[in-house]
């Protein structure tokens, strides 16, 4: 019988210690695997809104959704859509930022063509909040008032079908006892008080020489064509945290594309919060080769041409 009892102490002892373990080795991450696992939950649900679907939200004046403009002053004025609150961004105080923004509404976030409007969307929704963009921005709802946003076409740049494999690295992250959104909110004023510019162009990206070039693209379209010299990390395991976001180098520059600018506006933020010097392709594979995106060319070139709403002084 003391034996039996001695056996279940035991075995109630060790069950406790496993627990503990999986428990603290759950807990031991990375600052970098925080901020990943935390952009993992808040993106399970990537949200766009169409133009015409925004269209008719304002014609319901539908009190559930809270349409913001991050245009400049000037191409707000000149045109926004209706109903639309404009708001400053500056990532240098991303609390204060985020508290523009209601909590209790779906958020709808406009700028001259989405990909600003990307960064502010994965911000708030590392924050909590229930955010989203209208694709394209202005350029798609009526492209006369994108501004110097308005999509002006590709390079006509080379396409490649060969795949290319990263180069695998030991991932060098920090530790710290900081929460996924305390970090968050660090890295991302750090990121903004660097001042780099959070996108390049299809010309810029024919001049680099030693950069690290990550396609965004569906794997099934990435074996089709893609821009020569990436590699791929599909959107979906992008944002859901893949590992080999751990293991890039911090050394290099890194320029992140997708189809539109939209996804890699989102992964340049993303990395860029892990503390790599990472960039966004302006208007992504769209910008070097329209070809890659052809079944969606027409929403680049003229855009839904809906009313819009200008303001006066």
């Amino acid at each position: 019988m003391k034996k039996r009892v001695t056996e279940k102490w035991v075995f109630l002892v060790m069950a406790v210690f496993g627990m503990c373990a999986n428990a603290f080795a759950a807990d031991n991450l990375s600052d970098s695997e925080k901020i990943l696992r935390l952009t993992s939950e808040a993106m399970k649900e990537a949200v766009w809104y169409m133009p015409a679907e925004v269209a008719e939200i304002v014609k319901k004046d539908d009190k559930k959704y809270f349409i913001v403009s991050i245009q400049n002053r000037q191409e707000y004025d000149a045109g926004h859509v209706p109903g639309s609150v404009l708001v400053s961004v500056d990532f240098n105080e991303p609390e204060k930022m985020a508290k523009q923004f209601p909590q209790d509404k779906k958020i709808i976030i406009v700028s001259s063509n989405g990909q600003e409007a990307c960064k502010v969307s994965l911000l708030l929704r590392q924050l909590g909040y229930d955010s989203g963009i209208l694709l394209l921005g202005m350029n798609s709802y009526n492209r006369l008032y994108a501004g110097s946003g308005a999509y002006t076409g590709d390079i006509g740049g080379e396409l490649s079908t060969s795949p290319l494999e990263p180069e695998a690295k030991e991932s060098v992250s920090s530790y710290s006892d900081k929460s996924a959104r305390e970090l968050v909110i660090e890295k991302t004023a750090e990121y903004a008080a660097a001042n780099r510019p959070f996108e390049v162009t299809a010309y810029d990206l024919v001049k680099l020489d030693d950069a690290v070039l990550i396609s965004m693209q569906k794997a099934e379209d990435y074996a089709k064509g893609h821009i020569p010299g990436t590699i791929n990390i599909p959107g979906a395991d992008f944002l859901n945290g893949d590992k080999r976001l751990l293991q890039l180098p911090k050394g290099k520059k890194i320029i992140v594309t997708c189809y539109l600018g939209h996804y890699s506006s989102m992964g340049a933020m993303l990395l860029n919060q892990m503390g790599y010097e990472a960039y966004s392709l302006r208007w992504g594979a769209s910008g070097w080769n329209i070809k890659l995106t052809e079944d969606i060319s027409s929403m680049l070139t003229a855009g839904m041409g809906l009313g819009v709403e200008k303001q006066t002084h």
